[in-house]
């Protein structure tokens, strides 16, 4: 996806993400650090996404992953001693790479499942969706669909354990 593209759903992505901070946290504040965080994070990704690839989803499960950091940095700070707070930073500032090197990984190991079982994976758990709405979508059979997902799963739980 080129930038000019990702400028053009920006302010689409940057609604979804300010909706799952305000859910989330209850304040604006809050919830415009999510959605500035976010838009950071797809910003950095969206290259190596598909021209046709829909971010929606993918912004939303961004804007939630932000969310639970968030409050379990704000947690952790709280209980935190005030000498520690350079190790604090220093967490932070590692965090946005944590985050690209994982989604890196998940992209490199879901390679390694079969075109059907990416695809159902990714519906899944990029997309957020059901496994009735994956049923409807595809037209298997609920069974199919959760044996192809365990099946999958099972994949990618070796391959990181590798």
């Amino acid at each position: 996806m080129r930038t000019d593209e990702f400028e053009e759903l920006a302010p689409e992505l940057r609604k979804l993400m300010l909706r799952v901070g305000l859910d989330f946290f209850g304040n604006r504040q809050d919830a415009e650090d999510v959605a500035q965080d976010g838009l950071i994070r797809l910003w950095t990704y969206c290259e190596r996404l598909d021209a046709g690839y829909t971010l929606e989803p993918l912004a939303v499960k961004v804007a939630k992953n932000i969310c639970v950091d968030m409050y379990k940095r704000r947690k952790t700070e709280g209980s935190a001693i005030k000498a520690d707070a350079p190790a604090q930073e220093s967490y932070n500032a590692d965090a946005h790479l944590q985050t690209e090197e994982a989604l890196r990984n998940i992209d490199m190991a879901l390679h390694i499942l079969k075109p059907h079982e990416e695809k159902l994976v990714r519906k899944k758990h990029l997309e957020d969706k059901s496994t009735d709405e994956i049923v409807d979508e595809t037209g298997m059979s609920k069974a199919s669909v959760k044996s192809i997902l365990s099946m999958a799963r099972a994949k990618l739980k070796k391959k990181f354990r590798q």
